[in-house]
């Protein structure tokens, strides 16, 4: 079993590689060097949490979520390195298939109820980004499904495998059928004031767009920043307390001096605020509210200077 499990994520990893330097070449861009593709999957990850967690337990590896387990298996990187390094896969390597596979593994774990709903709601999502439209009853189901915290995950995990493989272009109703699923899942989010979905729907509605050529690019959030949601606050507020400790917590540990420490910390928080001030702009909240969120965030971190004089500029 466990042979097979690392078997699988071996094809997991080569074949979510090999979509990465497709995708870098097809823009003409350098190919990320190996350690670059394992620090973005390691923080994708989580690694730092999960080893923190399983370290003292390898027994128990076998109850780490499978996308999570890819990064405890180092090894499973050797027997790639040469197709990663020399941009290519093995002849006969079928990435779809290998993506296919590999996923497989994480649903067979799933117990039947969350399988059936993670399912329907990729099914949903696959047929509005391919143009077919969904039914009455499609919608209904949809909306029945996103009031489980799993089903609000696998909508996002839907949504976020179209980024992975560099597709961020959508056709019209594309556009117009994923807006309103957003929304819908937007009043599911306020109702359970779920701060980690709305971040994760937020990042990816500014992650899709609809190209229209001489206008211009209209991202996905402008379906959803009429939304209610958008102008509570606290809400963004909680958002970017989550936002902040989550990139805290997988820096890396260094040798370094109290104040090169606070150095560091500092500017990832003035990162978070300049990006969520940005954010909240888009989303249409007035600039003096955004000031009050920003500043008053800054100073329950105790940003020092010149960050916190930084950000009067932004």
């Amino acid at each position: 079993m466990e042979e097979e499990r690392l078997a699988k994520i071996q094809e997991y990893l080569l074949a979510y590689c090999s979509k990465e330097v497709a995708l870098a070449k097809a823009k003409g861009e350098n190919v990320p060097t190996r350690e670059e593709f394992v620090k973005k999957i390691s923080k994708e990850a989580e690694i730092g949490n999960i080893i923190a967690t399983y370290e003292p337990k390898e027994k128990q590896l076998e109850d780490i979520p499978f996308k999570k387990a890819t990064s405890k298996y180092e090894k499973v990187f050797q027997k790639f390195d040469f197709y990663y390094t020399k941009g290519a896969v093995p002849a006969g390597f079928d990435v779809e298939t290998a993506l296919k596979s590999a996923l497989s593994v994480a649903e067979d774990q799933l117990d039947e109820q969350t399988l059936q709903m993670t399912q329907s709601i990729k099914k949903i999502v696959t047929q509005c980004w391919d143009c077919k439209g969904t039914t009455g009853p499609d919608k209904d189901q949809f909306k029945k499904f996103i009031e489980d915290p799993r089903g609000r995950k696998a909508f996002a995990d839907s949504l976020n495998h179209y980024r992975k493989i560099g597709m961020f272009s959508m056709k019209e109703k594309a556009y117009v059928d994923i807006a309103e699923l957003m929304y819908h899942s937007m009043d599911t989010i306020q109702q359970f004031n779920d701060v980690e979905a709305a971040l994760n729907l937020m990042i990816l509605s500014q992650t899709f767009y609809l190209d229209k050529k001489q206008e211009g690019k209209m991202f996905l959030h402008a379906g959803i920043q009429s939304h209610p949601f958008w102008q509570r606050l606290e809400l963004w507020e909680n958002t970017i307390k989550k936002a902040i400790d989550d990139e805290l917590k997988m820096a890396p540990v260094m040798k370094e001096s109290e104040a090169e420490a606070k150095m560091r910390m500092d500017s990832t928080i003035f990162g978070k605020l300049g990006t969520f001030a940005h954010n909240m702009l888009q989303f249409n909240i007035d600039k003096a509210k955004v000031e009050g969120v920003i500043f008053g965030c800054a100073k329950e971190r105790n940003l020092g200077e010149p960050f916190s004089g930084a950000l009067r500029v932004l």
